[in-house]
């Protein structure tokens, strides 16, 4: 009779293994896509603000552009434009949309750039941004970046 009851145990302790091991996937697929998640989202953070700094630098390059070509009267706007996207390097140069402003009453200059000696002048370039997660994490693939300098004319 001990035998038997030997043979039982063995094979309800082999279920309980079994139905251990189902619960341990389980458990693994949830901690798993949480984690899956995180990171996708530190490596998406981390991409944006490689971006931003990029387009921060291409920005205060532009406005020391405009600095020393700005009472010359020899630069554009596309010229600006042309500096500003060589100094952008690694962004999608279709995707930046720059504007100058040095008139007075802030409204955005045209060709040349007429500024004074003296003049403040503000740049200001816009970027589309593409997430390559971002539609998983927060719903949208593109997010608006921008960033601003003000510089005084000195030539």
């Amino acid at each position: 009779m001990m035998g038997w009851t030997r043979n039982i145990d063995r094979f309800a302790s082999a279920g309980r293994r079994a139905s251990r091991r189902g619960a341990a996937i389980v458990e693994f697929a949830l901690v798993f896509i949480l984690f899956l998640l995180i990171v996708l989202g530190a490596l998406e953070m981390g991409r944006a603000f490689w971006t931003y700094a990029t387009l921060a630098h291409a920005t205060k390059q532009g406005g020391h552009y405009v600095q020393v070509h700005g009472s010359l009267n020899v630069g554009t706007i596309e010229a600006l434009t042309a500096e500003i996207r060589r100094h952008a390097v690694g962004l999608v140069p279709s995707a930046l949309t720059v504007t100058a402003v040095w008139d007075p009453d802030g409204t955005p200059s045209t060709n040349p750039i007429d500024a004074k000696r003296g003049d403040i002048v503000e740049v200001r370039v816009k970027y589309l941004f593409q997430m390559a997660a971002g539609a998983f994490i927060t719903g949208s693939s593109t997010m608006e970046m921008g960033s601003v300098t003000r510089m005084i004319v000195a030539n």
